[in-house]
This record gives structure tokens, sequence and C-alpha cells, in this order.
């Protein structure tokens, strides 16, 4: 999603682009359009972006990790910025649901309230596509949207890896331990 949405962004508007990864993949994210890739593991990706931004933050954070980083997320927004959380990978560890990590994750869950928002010139959303199947009219139209810029060439998507689909439990380790950069494909002919 994060590098879907790098390219999406970069077709749209003139943004300058942040991102959280390994340092291992920051030649590639740099490759792919992020200005500034922070090494979530070694840095603490709210002091940097306020460091890099001079304290002004960032109008616009998506946010797929949940838990405290929503609450980062929520604080590194600048004045009518916009918090959009998609997803809670920090409830997993190695592969698997961690009830320790769901169970302090939700103890630790940001609460916004009307007030708090309208006081703080920021908004937030959450996005489940799960839940918009029935919404054919609303998903077609974002699905021929991003058709239209793929036929078109402006976004791509990267396969990181391909395969076979014997190799299924391989492959998804391969996810699990992070590896991937962009998507893992089976090959169902191999």
């Amino acid at each position: 999603v994060g590098l879907a949405a790098v390219q999406v962004a970069r077709e749209v508007a003139e943004v300058e682009i942040f991102g959280t990864a390994s340092s291992s993949k920051h030649s590639v994210l740099r490759e792919m359009g992020i200005d500034h890739p922070i090494d979530y593991k070694a840095l603490d990706f709210e002091e940097e972006v306020l460091k890099i931004t001079a304290g002004e933050g960032l109008n616009l954070v998506l946010d797929a990790v949940g838990g405290r980083s929503w609450k980062k997320s929520y604080r590194i927004l600048a004045p009518s910025g916009h918090l959009i959380t998609y997803g809670w990978t920090n409830m997993i560890r190695n592969g698997r649901l961690s009830w320790f990590r769901l169970g302090a994750g939700l103890l630790t869950l940001p609460w916004y309230n009307p007030m708090s928002l309208i006081n703080a010139n920021k908004t937030v959303s959450g996005v489940n596509l799960g839940r918009l199947w029935n919404e054919e009219e609303r998903m077609k139209a974002m699905t021929d949207t991003l058709l239209a810029m793929y036929q078109a060439g402006q976004i791509s998507p990267r396969v990181d890896r391909v395969f076979p689909l014997s190799e299924a439990a391989e492959a998804h380790r391969y996810l699990a331990q992070g590896k991937n950069i962009g998507k893992v494909l089976f090959d169902c002919n191999l």
C-alpha cells in the first residue's frame, strides 16, 4: 500500500514524501520516490519527522502499524493535517497474532473526540476495504481510476519476488520476516 500511495501521490501533486522502513530498504525506497526514508528500528519516526520539518509536521499521514503508532502519527500532523489509518500490523509478531501485543495495543489506543479534533485542526479517518464490498459503485469508481493510471503508465506495482505455488509456506515466511519491498506473487505454472 505504501509504494502504491507514493506513486499515486507523485502523479496528483508535487509532494515531499516520508516513509518508514528498515535501513536495508532505503535505497529502493529512494528509487521509488521517497524523499525521507526513516529507519523505524533505529530512530523514532516522530522525532525524525519533526526534526526534518522544523516542527511543522506533515499534511497527510498513512498508518498501517496501529497501536502507539497512531498516537505518534497524530502528533506529527501539521495544522489541518489528516491521519488515515488502514491496518494494525503491530499486533503481529513472527507472522502470528500476538495476544499480548493486541492487549497492549487496545490499552494504548488513542481516543479522539470532535472538540479535540476541532481545537487541533486535525482529522482522523480509517479505511477497511473489506467493509466496502457492498459499495459496488464506489469500489468500481476507485478501481477504474487506478486501472486508468496503470494503463497510462503512471503507476506500476513493484513485484519483489515470485514464488511457485508449491513454496507457499516459504512465501509466507518471507513476508512475515519483512524481507519484501513490494508485492510477493505466486506463479501457479511453476
